[in-house]
């Protein structure tokens, strides 16, 4: 996600949120005609409406003005990520550790790619005239020789077996990849900003650019491990107030010596005060429905454990292991 896309859905989350709270709108109807009212009255009593207008034309070019050098002193998404604290070109053993990034993220890209044929193979909606693209296309990029040794059997007879042969318990766990690929794109610079969880969606784009064109993954980029922590304790927070809420409503199971109690208390103390809640989607946690939690809590404990796996391997592990239990 680029800079420009957050601010995009930030602008549209709030204009979503006003429409939805009247007392939002009349304060807001109110304080434009407060002002209106305001320059009226200075225009009409003090200044008088020429000088009124004079001073709205110097109000205009002060703010073009500061549009034009702002514009004048842009910088295109590449110099920014440059400069940016979090985007450090990658130097001596780190690009080995880059190298091993892209292959696991070829790898994950794989994987979502053929599960999401598989899941929509299942479903009766992929038409006979696309039967194999898919098969074709991800044994393509995981039989080369640096790549194929990373997948377990297991992994290799999946992506050799015929389109519309793997069971459900192994279509599922492979699309909920989908949260390895944004992770570690973002982590070699491929995406200036990694999803916020209140905006996050069932989205397998970012897997299925990577699965048609591999050498996006080239480059000379690579966050530290220090700047992948506070995502990672993001990722802790939000699959603790998702669990927390199941425990609550009764869908999620805690035993005592795991802490149901704490849950219970989050739970209760984040409700009583939804501004100090977080958010999935345009809803706070305690208002989502028990499937938008589930789905929540699972990509916040996928994002997690492969967000440590990374930092723990930048930080000087010499393995780096991203392949769930089969």
């Amino acid at each position: 996600m680029t800079r420009l896309q957050l601010i995009g859905r930030n602008l549209w989350l709030f204009l979503r949120s006003v429409s939805r709270d009247w007392w939002g709108i009349i304060f807001l109807v109110y304080w434009l005609s407060m002002m209106a009212y305001a320059y009226w009255l200075l225009s009409y009593f003090f200044i008088g409406i020429p000088a009124a207008h004079v001073l709205a034309f110097v109000i205009v070019v002060l703010l073009g003005g500061r549009v034009l050098i702002v514009w004048a002193n842009r910088r295109n998404a590449k110099d920014a990520l440059r400069l940016s604290a979090n985007a450090e070109q990658c130097l001596g053993e780190r690009i080995a550790q880059r190298a091993q990034l892209a292959q696991e993220l070829l790898r994950a890209a794989v994987l979502v790619d053929r599960a999401a044929c598989e899941a929509v193979h299942r479903n009766g909606k992929l038409a006979p005239e696309h039967y194999g693209i898919s098969r074709r296309r991800t044994l393509a990029i995981a039989q080369r020789p640096e790549l194929w040794e990373r997948f377990p059997p297991a992994e290799r007879d999946l992506l050799i077996a015929q389109e519309g042969s793997w069971p459900w318990d192994s279509v599922w766990p492979r699309l909920a990849r989908i949260e390895d690929v944004r992770v570690l794109r973002w982590a070699l610079g491929m995406d200036a900003i990694l999803t916020p969880f209140e905006f996050l969606t069932q989205d397998l784009r970012p897997a299925f650019a990577i699965s048609t064109q591999p050498s996006l993954v080239d480059g000379d980029r690579c966050l530290n491990p220090w700047d992948l922590r506070p995502a990672r304790n993001m990722a802790n927070a939000m699959f603790h107030r998702c669990i927390a809420e199941g425990v609550q409503r009764g869908f999620f199971q805690v035993g005592e010596s795991e802490g149901r109690a704490d849950f219970l208390a989050l739970a209760e103390r984040m409700g009583a005060d939804p501004g100090s809640d977080v958010l999935i989607g345009t809803a706070t946690v305690s208002g989502a429905t028990e499937q938008q939690i589930r789905w929540t809590a699972q990509m916040a404990q996928r994002r997690s454990i492969v967000l440590t796996a990374v930092i723990e391997f930048l930080g000087g592990d010499s393995t780096l292991d991203l392949a769930i239990p089969t």
